[in-house]
């Protein structure tokens, strides 16, 4: 019965320490993708405003040459 206990005890042991070096890399992987997608809306946002401000600008131009 001890015997039988320490082998559990031994794979157990092996399996966490299997789990622990894959764990971090996976988590790191979903961190980067994640930072990575609010990278990208945040960019997409930003392209909006200045779309809509180079148009306020075109049109405030027009109104200039219209007078």
């Amino acid at each position: 019965m001890n015997t039988q206990a320490a082998l559990s005890h031994m794979a157990v042991s092996k399996a966490l320490l299997i789990i622990g070096i894959f764990i971090p890399k996976l988590a790191l992987a979903a961190a980067l993708e994640f930072f990575a997608a609010g990278l990208a809306g945040t960019a997409g946002v930003s392209s909006a405003a200045r779309s809509q401000e180079a148009f306020s600008c075109e049109r405030a131009t027009e109104k200039n040459r219209s007078t």
